[in-house]
């Protein structure tokens, strides 16, 4: 199934100059912050939600009410007055349901007022049924809801939830997903009920609501009939429409959908799995097992090129191919001085984005000492030998230069993925990078450079660099079969009586022994799906980091390509026509993940308000700060009290974008019509 992509991480504001200039609506006198209050009461939406702000860039300020009742909410936390008005210090509140007792009635009546000044709207956290309803027993379902099919209102489409299709699934096998719902509750006098999400009450066709919103007394609160794990899937598809809801579209946030994956060592040829000797042929494998031959090495032919290009147009996602010179280099010296993969990628190269991969794949942190199943550091005296700096640049200069060579136009010499992604730290065995590392990335101009995020998930400076933290697929480098990846797979999670290595019943092992899978069947049935939920998660994250696997993998059955369609496809599923996948090069993807984490730290500097449909911003930062803006659609630039034109982009039913401001500087936009909040108010 073919994505709708967006080639860029979409972290520049654009605008739309075809929207005439206008007089801007004036500043009122009160404002409220941009930021949420989370009264958390240790239940899993509290989590997830909180989970979500952190995510999405949304300031919070967290309130644990696991510690007791009272001294937690007060009329200081809440809001201030001064000469030029009130200001209310949240825009949203996450806050267990009324009448908890984690929460005092001198506690809840002040949120009740905060609400009604500032219009402030609250998510309740813990499911339940409406307690002011009078039904009878029979009309009421308290029970699992793992698996079941939820349908998203048209209530839901127009506004808070437009971002989904239309249905989402409550993850199945989830013994903690339970609600509390009410058949055919009817209207409630005084209240006005709007559904977002519903299902049907079990062993009926009467659909009962798990999402809805409430107006009491003017005060409007998003009630949560039931409850799940704050990582299911389900519960991350939902928690985006949530914190817009609770928001009202106004917030400091940037979500977006994002996936790339990087396949490595084009031109080199990959060790294979020998599925008879459970071992890596030429590394450590018995003397039965021979070490040359034609199933000793895999590697890519010009086909598989022709059908990557293919793939590419068909799934508009593009696989950045990350290369080394040298493995073209030498198989052209053995077959009579040409490579027929080099003349291929040539050939194509206009449809492909490359990546600087290293001339030869040289480990490039210390001299190592390898062992059949590991490797430690040279060290003479105590003292870590290191490969050289003149080695590492030679690695990363030569390649660049038989890219141009190549007349290979679509790499960026800022980009590099070092083999195994050395030169970096490798704990346990290199626990400090390559002394030489930074000079040598900043004499050769790079700019991001590619790390394991199971080593370091952030991203962090070296030299000139950014590290770009790469996920890993769990389809190995030497496993370009359906039987090779289950082998392998059944080897690492087996124990020792099933054939397995027996690592995973090790005392320190981070997973447990499973039963052995069907090396027949297990791709398909165990293998494909498995890594296909997890690229979906991802997906469905907000997560900018790319994934990697081998050239191998795109080679003989091909077996990236089903786990990627499949997950795709389920991309497809849940997300509407307004949320197209963000495919990011490896300097867009880095990009991203530089923003969020100085956003991270940043935020505190910046004042975010809204008054009345004005929404500003303002650094108090001595340095430059990228703020992520999400606006509801239609909302305007403001300059010099003019509304110049749309702000940001397009995206999930919003308009978004980074905003830079420069230290002392501030920017200021305006939603289309009211936002919802006051421009004037007293808070007493």
């Amino acid at each position: 199934m073919k994505a709708d992509v967006t080639p860029v991480a979409g972290s520049a504001p654009t605008q739309n100059t075809t929207t005439a200039a206008h007089p801007a609506a004036p500043a009122g006198n009160s404002d409220v912050a941009l930021r949420v209050l989370v009264l958390d009461d240790g239940g899993s939406w509290a989590e997830a939600l909180r989970n979500q702000l952190k995510t999405e860039g949304v300031p919070f300020t967290r309130v644990d009410l696991t510690a007791g009742p009272g001294h937690n909410v007060t009329s200081t936390l809440l809001a201030s007055q001064d000469a030029g008005g009130a200001h209310g210090h949240f825009s949203a509140i996450i806050a267990p349901r009324a009448g908890s007792a984690l929460l005092t009635a001198t506690e809840q009546q002040l949120l009740s007022t905060y609400q009604s000044t500032f219009n402030v709207r609250l998510i309740e956290t813990a499911p339940t049924t409406d307690l002011a309803l009078d039904v009878p027993q029979s009309t009421v379902y308290r029970g699992p809801i793992d698996g079941a099919k939820t349908t998203v209102t048209s209530q839901g489409e127009a506004g808070a939830f437009s971002y989904l299709r239309g249905a989402v699934q409550i993850d199945p096998g989830n013994d903690d997903t339970e609600a509390a719902l009410v058949r055919n509750p009817g209207p409630i006098k005084g209240v006005q009920t709007t559904p977002f999400l519903t299902m049907l009450f079990p062993g009926t066709k009467t659909p009962a609501t798990l999402i809805r919103a409430e107006v009491r007394s003017g005060r409007e609160r998003m009630i949560v009939s039931f409850n799940s794990n704050a990582g299911d899937e389900s519960v991350k598809l939902l928690a985006h429409g949530m914190i817009r809801w609770v928001t009202r579209d106004v917030s400091v946030s940037h979500f977006r959908s994002y996936f790339s994956v990087h396949a490595d060592d084009l031109f080199l040829p990959n060790s294979q799995w020998s599925v008879e000797g459970k071992c890596e042929i030429g590394r450590n494998c018995p003397p039965t097992i021979p070490t040359t031959g034609p199933d000793a090495t895999i590697r890519m032919v010009p086909a598989d090129l022709d059908a990557l290009v293919a793939w590419q147009k068909a799934s508009g996602v593009k696989i950045d191919l990350a290369l080394n010179g040298a493995g073209a280099a030498e198989y052209a010296q053995t077959h009579g001085g040409r490579d027929p993969l080099a003349d291929r990628l040539v050939q194509v190269t206009a449809d492909l984005r490359l990546l600087n991969h290293t001339y030869t794949h040289a480990f490039l942190g210390c001299q190592q000492v390898l062992l059949p199943n590991d490797w430690h550091c040279v060290e003479v005296n105590g003292a870590i030998q290191w490969v050289p700096a003149d080695t590492l640049a030679r690695e990363i200069v030569t390649n660049q230069e038989f890219m141009r060579k190549m007349k290979l136009d679509n790499f960026s010499t800022t980009e590099l993925v070092t083999g195994e992604h050395s030169g970096l730290r490798k704990p346990p065995q290199q626990p400090d990078d390559n002394p030489a590392l930074a000079d040598v990335l900043t004499r050769a101009g790079i700019l991001w450079t590619a790390s394991d995020d199971s080593d370091e998930n952030g991203s962090r400076r070296i030299g000139s660099a950014n590290t770009v933290p790469r996920t890993p697929i769990d389809l190995d480098y030497d496993t370009p079969t359906m039987r090779q990846v289950v082998s392998l797979y059944n080897w690492k999670n087996d124990s020792l009586a099933d054939g397995g290595s027996g690592e995973c019943a090790a005392p320190d092992s981070q997973t447990e022994c499973v039963a052995p899978v069907d090396l027949d069947t297990g791709f398909n049935d165990v293998i494909l799906p498995m890594e296909a939920d997890k690229i979906f998660t991802h997906m469905i994250s907000d997560d900018p980091r790319p994934h990697f696997v081998h050239q191998s993998n795109l080679t003989s059955q091909r077996l990236l390509y089903p786990i990627l369609d499949q997950a795709l496809s389920r991309r497809a599923d849940v997300y509407s026509d307004s949320v197209p996948l963000i495919n990011p090069s490896m300097s867009d993807a880095g990009q991203a993940v530089v923003d969020r984490q100085a956003w991270d730290t940043d935020q505190s500097l910046v004042d975010a308000t809204v008054s009345g449909s004005r929404v500003k911003l303002i650094n108090h930062a001595d340095h430059p700060v990228r703020v992520p803006v999400s606006l509801p659609d239609g909302a305007d630039t403001v300059s010099a009290e003019m509304a110049t034109g749309l702000f940001g982009e397009a995206y999930a039913g919003q308009r978004s974008a980074w905003v830079e401001l420069a230290p002392g500087a501030q920017a200021e936009f305006e939603t289309a019509g009211s936002s919802g909040f006051p421009s004037s108010a007293e808070w007493r």
